[in-house]
């Protein structure tokens, strides 16, 4: 499963990858998965523009 993630991002980049994600959740998980995105991002103490 890992080599295949890695491949994907290869192949479709971040933002193809996590609209895919996006779309195969369902819909009540959406604000559970923000809350977790937004943990991973803050979880260094810094954002950038990037993030």
């Amino acid at each position: 499963m890992f080599d295949k993630l890695l491949d994907s991002l290869r192949r479709y980049a971040i933002n193809a990858l996590s609209h895919s994600a996006k779309e195969a959740s369902p819909y009540d998980l959406h604000e559970a998965a923000f809350a977790v995105a937004t943990d991973l991002v803050l979880a260094d103490g810094l954002l950038t523009q990037q993030e």
